[in-house]
């Protein structure tokens, strides 16, 4: 393709990706890579362009290379579908799908100024919250031991509490 020809593909592309994460958002689709924007509509496009601005044979020189992209493209996204239900099938079949409810405690960056995953995610005790806010106030977060026994979040969010004093 020419210079100018790919300035309009790259345009064009920018102007699909941003739909693309727009549609996206608005469908409410958890993809904060927006991995569906650039990969599957910029791909998409990347491969339907090369059918228009081919330089010998594009469907703006008066080619066919647009129908066999198109061909091509429908292969790739039946590929992708299949594979793709194949691996989550397995997965779903396993049990390994989905993760286990998020305790709310692991919640500890800004915990003071956005308790949102707390709300989102049902905070059984209202003291682990209280507990996880002491840890930024005060001047120095508790130690651990190697020797001691402590539950899984509560060794977490002491964790936390040294990695912030460090900062």
């Amino acid at each position: 393709v020419r210079a100018w020809e790919a300035a309009i593909i790259g345009t064009i592309g920018s102007v699909i990706y941003l739909g693309a994460s727009k549609f996206m958002v608005r469908l409410r689709v958890d993809d904060p890579l927006d991995a569906v924007a650039i990969h599957l509509a910029c791909g998409a496009w990347g491969v339907v362009a090369v059918g228009l601005f081919h330089s010998r044979n594009g469907a703006l020189r008066g080619g066919s290379q647009l129908w066999v992209q198109c061909v091509g493209l429908a292969a790739i996204v039946t590929w992708c579908l299949a594979l793709s239900a194949a691996v989550f099938g397995l997965a779903r079949l396993c049990g390994v799908l989905r993760t286990q409810e998020l305790d709310p405690r692991f919640f500890t960056a800004d915990i003071e100024e956005d308790v949102t995953p707390v709300k989102e995610y049902g905070a059984s005790d209202v003291r682990s919250v209280n507990s996880l806010r002491s840890y930024g106030e005060t001047s120095s977060a508790p130690s651990i031991d190697e020797d001691e026994e402590l539950p899984e979040c509560e060794r977490f969010a002491r964790l936390a509490g040294q990695v912030h004093e460090l900062q």
